[in-house]
């Protein structure tokens, strides 16, 4: 799909091939500098984003997002920019190419010494790409912190603490959790909180064979997305108790998972108050 698109803004020539693969597909893209302008220009004007390159930063009132252009060497200058804009942030992503460059964001500090001296009190969105290791302690503080946060993504993030889903949980006004690679255990545990998450995403967990949900957490959850997560081969435990769930999607999942959970399956009565069963493999079909 995403190369369909692609495909697409070529042909249209909305972005230009300037490096082609040894088989003749696209390898690098880039925008026309007057396009790049354009659409800058009309994102300003919808308030849709900032971008930051160490210049003056752009003054408005209410952003929906801020685009941090940043390198290991500009750590100072992307802190200085965050405290600038601190009171009108809404969405914030960090994203780090560098797969073996670690997330420096504890104690709200986003990668320096010094901390943010006032907390993004309007911060609903966090993005973070790259290693964590574990997450930032100002989780811990999300009263303070992170009083309007609402949605989480975390992508490729290696964390090894156990617990680190209790601390998200913890999280008051959080309806929306993805985790795309982020933990690299074997085991998923939902033990408490998420009081309020809508939509949970499970992304790309290629040793994941086990997903926990004690009783009474997640309660007002609707949508449970799992893909690739081939090694595992139940349900996860505790999903009877998900009264809201209406939809469960699986996608490039264990022929076991798949097994259990379709009509007549072992696991069937797991999963049979669910509205909506989606499995997407080689070919998709309905399992409810």
């Amino acid at each position: 799909m995403a190369e369909r698109y692609m495909d697409d803004l070529v042909r249209r020539s909305l972005l230009q091939v300037f490096e082609d693969h040894s088989q003749g597909s696209p390898k690098a893209l880039r925008m026309h500098d007057l396009l790049r302008h354009l659409v800058v220009r009309i994102s300003q004007e919808k308030k849709f984003c900032a971008v930051y390159n160490g210049g003056k930063a752009w003054e408005e009132r209410r952003l929906y997002q801020s685009l941090i252009q940043r390198n290991y060497e500009e750590e100072d200058q992307t802190r200085k920019a965050i405290e600038k804009l601190k009171k009108q942030i809404e969405l914030l992503s960090l994203v780090t190419f560098n797969e073996n460059e670690v997330l420096r964001i504890d104690n709200g500090n986003f990668g320096v010494s010094s901390p943010l001296s006032n907390p993004l009190n309007l911060l609903t969105t966090l993005a973070l790409g790259g290693k964590l290791e574990r997450l930032p302690c100002w989780f811990d503080r999300s009263d303070r912190y992170l009083k309007n946060f609402k949605a989480l993504h975390l992508h490729w993030s290696s964390l090894t603490d156990e617990d680190f889903l209790s601390r998200i949980g913890k999280l008051a006004n959080l309806v929306e959790l993805v985790l795309r690679n982020a933990y690299e255990g074997y085991k998923l545990l939902f033990l408490e909180g998420f009081e309020k998450l809508r939509c949970l995403s499970l992304f790309y967990f290629p040793e994941l064979n086990e997903i926990v949900i004690e009783k009474g957490v997640m309660p007002a959850l609707g949508y449970f997305h799992i893909f690739h997560c081939e090694e595992l081969k139940r349900p996860p435990s505790g999903v009877e108790h998900l009264h809201c769930l209406r939809e469960l999607h699986l996608a490039w999942v264990s022929n076991e998972l798949i097994e259990r959970v379709c009509e007549g399956g072992s696991d069937r009565s797991m999963v049979k108050h669910i509205r909506h069963i989606w499995h997407q493999g080689t070919f998709p079909e309905y399992l409810s």
